[in-house]
């Protein structure tokens, strides 16, 4: 099985790069306090000829600017639909991330007790917590809009 990842803020950015387009040059990233945005991903995965079979949508609220570049998701909610048009189903709540508090660190959510309170079969929620620190690291490091303004 295939799995493609909607993003729609990393394709925006990377359009404007291989484009031609000028990103902003200079700025910093300033964390005067908390700022919480909601996070949607959407996966989908496909048959061996293109078909998308199945879809599941992740939506959670993401806060970051908290004391100690801590960062933390509220209200995570998972949904399923098969096929590539059917409509999602209800929202089930995913409890186990309600507070998850973590420094945004994304080399430490690759160590292996990172996830030890997260339940085995939870791979979407840890990719949503890889694919948000991909997100940061993406916008700050790669086009050196970072902390120290290089």
């Amino acid at each position: 099985m295939l799995i493609n990842t909607k993003l729609t803020f990393a394709t925006a950015v990377l359009a404007a790069s291989m484009s031609g387009q000028n990103l902003p040059k200079g700025l910093t990233v300033k964390d005067n306090g908390p700022r919480t945005y909601r996070f949607t991903v959407e996966y989908s995965t496909a048959n061996r000829t293109g078909d998308i079979v199945h879809r599941q949508r992740l939506t959670g609220e993401y806060t970051r600017g908290l004391t100690e570049g801590v960062v933390m998701w509220k209200n995570v909610t998972q949904t399923e639909a098969d096929g590539a048009s059917a409509a999602y189903g209800a929202e089930k709540k995913r409890d186990f991330m309600e507070g998850f508090r973590y420094r945004n660190d994304l080399g430490a959510t690759l160590q292996p007790d990172f996830f030890k309170a997260f339940p085995p079969a939870a791979v979407f929620e840890r990719n949503l917590v890889w694919d948000t620190g991909m997100m940061e690291y993406f916008g700050q490091d790669f086009f050196g809009i970072n902390e120290s303004g290089h």
